[in-house]
This record gives structure tokens, C-alpha cells and sequence, in this order.
């Protein structure tokens, strides 16, 4: 189906003391959205040596991308066809070189040294095609000599400021372009490379097994950004017919709001231990613990606005138990803290007043704190084999209170905007099942998961009410404890069996269902709510003996039409296929019933 097409090539051999592995694959498709065609390329290169007390390895990936993600969609356009997209391109280019070491040494049969290494190479470049809000200037307000169909920016900072282009300098008018449309592109480069050490020594204690580790790990990144939107015309087709002409404020560019170009240097160090003691072969108990210290360094390239210098640290510790009561049945239970420092994109994009495009746009911001998590985890599992029948099972509930968490909230203004925020206090309250089981040539496995993801602080969001009434008359959403976090769904099932008819037939079906979730923008939880959907997937394969083997795969099998992701933003452009206006629901829809037929042959 859409066109798609994969293929995989692999092989691996061993010689003596060493090992290589080869692999390459390809993937390629039309899309089922419009203008969503994508194509991926990879390969890896693995070499190992193995030899006495020495285990060492090299390996190369490399990986190039082309993807085209076209996002939400209003709920009425995709009423009438569900493959239409709202705005287009949306592209993303990636390149990706990374080379990876590894080094194991028993240095005696109790301790033993390991050590990784690696470097980093990415480059992103995007391209998106949007809305742009640019609009003939105030006759009034132009300098004498300007021509009347100048173009101009507003924005409740600055008022109303002339467009020209940072290429030339010169105005920009609605004969090179309306202004309703723009080409926004960013430019991603960034190297990274890092290594951990780490130690670990089996030696007991008295007569108890103890399993002991201590590692240290560091962490670099230079990373180099850039941004700038190409004025242009909306086009009927909802894509944009470019200029050539580069946005900027008079007087300003290329410092200003729509070009950015700066430089990070991000640093993590990581200092850690783990003890595993045995009291007994029952009861096992483990400690640990892990001091994190992240610096970002951000250097503005075309001013002073974006520069600013961060540093986070924080110990973070940990303990665990568990306990088999029996050969079947085991107890067990954790307590573990956690920390994230803001990245780069979010320290400079937390400014509701200027937000930034996804996933990054960088403006002068305030400080962001770092987020951190407090997680109880307890439960039960346990394995039971008898003749031809086999079951697994676990159940598990966990609470995670995360402080100062940090929040992508999405602009009212403009779809595919926001900024981040720390968002006081939110909490993850849940419960998990796993089941899974043989009986002869039957298997069958089963999952269900709840989660009540809300807010746990009194919070006043940006909103509007033309996106969503419930915002007051001052331009906030008011959330309180309890109110659920939009995007997650409360309730999810996964279900399966597969069949072995012969040796060489395979079958399998499986059954997905997620509950509803809040919509983005509706952080209040005052509008309906996203629905939740179940979908049906199959898959089956024939082996002709070893060297063949053909497959057909089926997703969605019965065709439904579900979404798995909702946003509240203001729909400015006119939708030629839908008569009237359409409300402020974006939906992003899931793929139709998608096909996939192929074959495997083993050399």
C-alpha cells in the first residue's frame, strides 16, 4: 500500500577471535497523506574481537532521511478526506554519522573494566510551509517615499514594523508576495561524543553474593542552529509560493524575531554506583545512586539577546527489593529520583510572548528549572512450565510526582507554535498488566495499562477564546490539581495470539485500543475530548524450507478512522473543500487499512 517499499540486507561471519557483521537497509514510500512522501537509508558496519580476558568491538552507522510529517488537520477537512493535509511541505532532512567503541577486560575472575566511547555527527535541515501574518503598512505610519504597498509585521511588543529583505535590505511589497505564507527553514549541525567507565566487582560479602558497580560517563555537544522565513503567497493548495526574499524587521535584521543563528556547548557529567546484596537466594537488595551535573552554554551570532550560561546538578538515589516467595512467585519494589535539565530548544523558547516553531526556535527567554521525578514502583510476578503450557505474568502500579516539569504549551495564535514552561507539579498514577502464555502451538499474550496523568499545581495558561471559550476575558486557561495532562490516554489494551499451524506456517492477529485524551490547548480539560479508537492487525508467513520465506502483513485491518492526537489552535486559512468556517478541533489522523507483502531469503 502507498507505494511502499523496504528491503534489508544483512550478513555476518566469524574468523578465529573475530567477528563482522554487515547490514544495510532501505525504505521508501509515497505516503497515504498528501504530500507525504518519505524515504530512509541505513547501515551499519560492526566489527568484534573476542580473545581471553579481552572483549572489544567498533562500529559504524550510518543513516540519511528525508521525512515528511504533515501534522494536524481541522476535523472538518478531514471529514471530507481524511488524506488531506492542512498545510504542505513539511520536510525534515537528517544525516547521521556515528562511530561507537567498546572495550571489556576481566581483570580478575571477581572484577571486571568496561568502557565505551563514541562520536556523533548530525545534520538536520527543515522546511516547513505556514501561515504567515504579514500585512499591507498603515499608509499613515510610512515614511515619505515608501511605496503604499509595503509589507509590515505587528506584534503587541513593537507595534507596527516594516519587512525587509536581510538579503538586500530592501522593502518587501505585496508585489514580490501577499505576505500570507512563508517558507520557514531551520539548519541543525551538531557533534557530540562522549565515553563511560565503569567498574564491576562480584566479590561477596561473607557468605551473601553482592553485585557492586561504580561508572563515571561524559557527555559533549556542540551544536550550531539557525532559522530564517522566506516571505511568501498562500497558494489555493494551502502550500506557498516563495519570494526568494528572507524576512526581517527594519533596523534590526538579522537580529530580530525571525532569523536566529547561534552556537551551543552543552556538558554532562555522570557520577554512579549500583549495590545488589543477597541476603539470601530469596531476598535480594539494591542501592544506588547517581550525581548528574548538565552546563549549557548558549552564544548568540547575530546579537546578545540569546546568550545566557546554565548549570544544573543534583544526586539522585535510588533502592529496590525484591523477594521470591516461591520458584513461581516473586515480590518486588523500587524508589527511585530522576532530574532533567532543560536542552538548548527549551531554555530559549519559554517566552509566551514570542512563541516558537516546533521543534526549534529560539527567542530571549526567562530560566527554565530542571525537572525532577519521585517514582514508587511495587508488584507481583511469576513463570509457571507444565508438559506442553506456558504463562508469565506481572502486575505492577507505580506513582511518579514530577516537580517543576516542563510543559510544551501550544500557542492559541498559530498552530505548530508554543513555548515551554515549567509547569509546577504533575503526577503519573498507575497500574500495569502483562499476561502471556503458550499452550502447545498456540501463543497468546495481553497488556493493559492505566495511567492518570494530571496536574497537580493551580496553573493560569495563555488561551484564547476563539480557540477555546472556557479561557477568560484576560487571555488565560485556568488549570487546577487533578485537571489531566492533554495527549495521554487514560486506558490502553493490547492483545494478541499467534498460531503455528505447521513448521512452516505462521499466523498471528493482534487488537489495539487506547481510551480518549484532552486535547493540547485544553490544559483546563473544559472541552470534549479527543476519542479514543481499536484497530485490528494481522500478519502471516509461509517458509519454503531455509532459504525462503514470504510474508504479508495487514494494519488496520478493518479500516477504521481514528485519530491519535489533538490541538486547539485558530484556523486562519480558508479551506476550499469544506463550505463555512471550520472550528479550532486539529486532529492528526491515523493511517487507513495499509498492506505490505514480502520476502526474506537466507543465504
Amino acid at each position: 500500500s502507498h507505494d511502499q517499499l523496504n528491503g534489508t540486507a544483512e550478513f555476518g561471519t566469524r574468523l578465529n577471535s573475530f567477528a563482522f557483521y554487515a547490514g544495510t537497509s532501505r525504505f521508501k514510500e509515497s505516503g497515504w497523506r498528501r504530500a507525504s512522501q518519505s524515504a530512509v537509508t541505513q547501515a551499519v558496519v560492526d566489527v568484534g574481537y573476542r580473545e581471553g580476558i579481552l572483549d572489544a568491538g567498533l562500529s559504524y552507522t550510518h543513516a540519511k532521511t528525508k521525512l515528511n510529517g504533515n501534522g494536524a488537520a481541522p476535523v472538518e477537512l478531514l471529514n471530507v478526506d481524511r488524506s488531506a493535509v492542512y498545510t504542505f511541505p513539511d520536510t525534515t532532512r537528517n544525516e547521521l554519522a556515528f562511530t561507537q567503541g567498546r572495550l571489556s577486560v576481566t581483570l580478575s575472575p571477581t572484577w571486571s573494566l568496561d568502557a565505551t566511547g563514541y562520536y556523533r555527527d548530525m545534520v538536520r535541515h527543515t522546511l516547513n510551509a505556514d501561515e504567515f501574518e504579514l500585512a499591507l503598512c498603515d499608509s499613515s505610519s510610512l515614511p515619505v517615499g515608501h511605496p503604499t504597498n509595503a509589507l509590515c509585521a505587528s506584534s503587541h511588543l513593537d507595534g507596527e514594523s516594516l519587512v525587509v529583505d536581510v538579503l538586500t535590505g530592501a522593502l518587501i511589497t505585496q508585489s514580490e508576495a501577499l505576505g500570507d505564507g512563508a517558507l520557514n527553514r531551520t539548519s541543525t549541525s551538531a557533534d557530540s561524543y562522549g565515553a563511560t567507565v565503569q567498574t564491576t566487582s562480584r566479590a561477596g560479602l561473607g557468605s551473601h553474593d553482592n553485585f557492586l558497580v561504580f561508572g563515571a560517563s561524559i557527555d559533549l555537544a556542540d551544536v550550531r542552529f539557525g532559522s530564517n522565513s522566506e516571505v511568501g503567497t498562500m497558494t489555493s493548495e494551502r502550500s506557498v509560493d516563495g519570494s526568494g526574499m528572507l524576512a526581517g524587521i527594519a533596523g534590526r535584521a538579522p537580529d530580530d524575531r525571525f532569523n536566529t543563528k547561534l552556537a551551543s556547548a552543552n556538558q554532562t557529567l555522570g557520577l554512579y554506583f549500583s549495590d545488589t546484596f543477597s541476603a539470601n537466594d530469596r531476598a535480594h537488595l539494591t542501592v544506588s545512586g547517581r550525581y548528574n551535573w548538565t552546563q549549557v552554554d548558549i552564544t548568540d551570532l547575530l546579537g546578545t539577546s540569546l546568550n545566557g550560561n546554565h548549570d544544573f546538578r543534583r544526586f539522585n538515589p535510588g533502592i529496590g527489593g525484591v523477594y521470591q516467595v516461591n520458584d513461581g512467585v516473586a515480590v518486588f519494589g523500587q524508589y527511585t529520583e530522576s532530574n532533567r535539565a532543560p536542552v538548548a530548544a527549551e531554555l530559549s523558547c519559554a517566552d509566551p510572548a514570542e512563541p516558537c516553531r516546533v521543534p526549534n526556535a529560539f527567542v530571549s527567554d526567562p530560566p527554565l528549572r530542571q525537572a525532577i521525578g519521585r517514582s514508587f514502583e511495587g508488584g507481583l510476578r511469576g513463570r509457571s512450565v507444565e508438559r506442553n503450557r506456558a504463562f508469565e505474568w506481572s502486575v505492577a502500579t507505580y506513582r511518579t510526582r514530577i516537580a517543576d516539569d516542563i510543559l510544551f504549551v501550544a500557542s492559541p495564535k498559530l498552530i505548530g507554535t508554543g513555548f515551554f514552561q515549567n509547569a509546577g507539579d504533575t503526577q503519573r498514577l498507575g497500574v500495569e498488566v502483562d499476561l502471556s502464555g503458550e499452550v502447545g502451538d498456540l501463543g497468546w499474550y495481553g497488556s493493559y495499562g492505566f495511567v492518570d496523568a494530571s496536574f497537580e499545581s493551580v496553573l493560569a495558561l495563555p488561551g484564547n477564546q476563539e480557540v477555546n471559550d472556557a479561557a477568560t476575558e484576560t487571555g488565560e486557561i485556568q488549570v487546577t490539581p487533578g485537571d489531566r495532562l492533554p495527549g495521554i490516554p487514560r486506558h490502553s489494551f493490547k492483545a494478541g495470539v499467534q498460531q503455528e499451524w505447521s513448521e512452516s506456517w505462521h499466523v498471528s492477529l493482534e487488537a489495539i485500543v487506547e481510551s480518549n485524551r484532552i486535547f493540547v490547548g485544553d490544559e483546563g480539560n473544559d472541552q470534549r475530548a479527543l476519542n479514543g479508537y481499536g484497530i485490528l492487525n494481522f500478519y502471516a508467513s509461509y517458509r519454503f524450507g531455509r532459504p525462503l520465506e514470504l510474508f504479508v502483513r495487514m494494519d488496520n485491518l478493518l479500516n477504521r478512522q481514528y485519530e491519535t492526537f489533538g490541538i486547539l489552535a485558530e484556523a486562519e486559512i480558508a479551506l476550499k473543500e469544506v463550505q463555512g468556517d471550520s472550528g479550532p478541533r486539529f486532529v492528526g489522523p491515523g493511517p487507513p487499512r495499509t498492506l505490505v507483502a514480502g520476502m526474506q531469503f537466507n543465504f
